[in-house]
């Protein structure tokens, strides 16, 4: 049917700017003027939003969303601290409708005690082909997060950066994310520091690590991973073939013995003096130094 304009006036703002007021018969339309004022104005005085976060957490603007996100033409990094069901709905379609929503951060927010919320971030990531940068840092994850996690992202298309550091995913969840690395070819920087993974999550991620030659850096500090995994850790290094790139991971502060620093740039041996004898063989040219 027909939508009639019913008012449409000035009226001053808390800063004392005069702003207009539209009034319509039905909300959608309503919702959707309101989003196209604050697209035009964005950065102005006059603009009623300051920051993109606040269309999320402000039940009077989580409405717009939708709209301001097909609108949005430059890059969108989002940054919470809170995620209830609401925001994950304004999240949502932001990570289905806009073209430039890039980076999401939620550093912590509490995701894991809220199971629909997180269920409805999943379900949008899972549809997502922008996204290229997502931190979970310190939400209470746990292993069956990291299970969805995976299989939400294992086939994303753009995501470079995750960290899902302190997240309490333990050694089940490292499986989890030893499946996501064989199966993703994006991700290049992961940071699983603070985890408890142990030294059975290491040996399920270097099943992980073995099959992917994309990833460059991994944060594995904090983990409570033992020396026992030395020699196995050089040996998955030693395993994959990245090209001209390198991968690098970062053990610190695990248990006494580990080496702090793993990578897969190999070192060219220096020349050697006229009549001396030649180096011998060694399965193991790797630079091990410490940070």
């Amino acid at each position: 049917g027909l939508v009639f304009l019913i008012t449409c006036k000035e009226r001053l703002n808390s800063r004392g700017s005069l702003v207009p007021v539209y009034r319509f018969v039905h909300p959608v339309v309503q919702h959707c003027l309101a989003s196209r004022h604050v697209h035009s104005t964005w950065g102005e005085e006059r603009c009623p939003v300051k920051r993109v976060e606040e269309l999320v957490v402000s039940a009077n603007y989580q409405p717009l969303m939708p709209f301001y996100a097909e609108q949005r033409t430059d890059s969108v990094t989002l940054h919470l601290s809170s995620f209830s069901e609401a925001e994950a709905r304004a999240v949502a379609a932001l990570l289905a409708r806009s073209p430039k929503f890039t980076g999401l951060t939620f550093a912590p927010a509490g995701i894991g005690q809220n199971f629909v919320a997180f269920q409805l971030l999943i379900s949008a990531l899972a549809c997502n082909t922008q996204l290229q940068k997502l931190d979970l840092t310190q939400n209470g994850l746990g292993s069956l997060g990291a299970q969805k996690l995976q299989q939400a992202l294992e086939k994303h298309p753009t995501l470079q950066e995750l960290c899902i550091c302190n997240n309490h995913i333990g050694c089940a969840g490292a499986a989890h994310v030893a499946e996501l690395l064989k199966l993703n070819t994006t991700i290049t920087a992961l940071d699983l520091a603070e985890n408890s993974i142990g030294n059975q999550g290491m040996m399920s991620l270097l099943q992980g690590l073995a099959a992917n030659s994309v990833l460059q850096w991994l944060s594995l500090q904090h983990n409570h991973i033992g020396p026992e995994c030395e020699d196995n850790i050089w040996e998955t290094m030693d395993l994959v073939d990245m090209g001209s790139a390198t991968r690098l991971l970062d053990a610190r502060s695990n248990r006494r013995g580990l080496s702090e620093k793993f990578t897969t740039r190999k070192i060219s041996p220096p020349p050697a003096a006229e009549g001396a004898l030649p180096p011998l063989p060694s399965s193991r040219r790797m630079l091990r130094t410490t940070l």
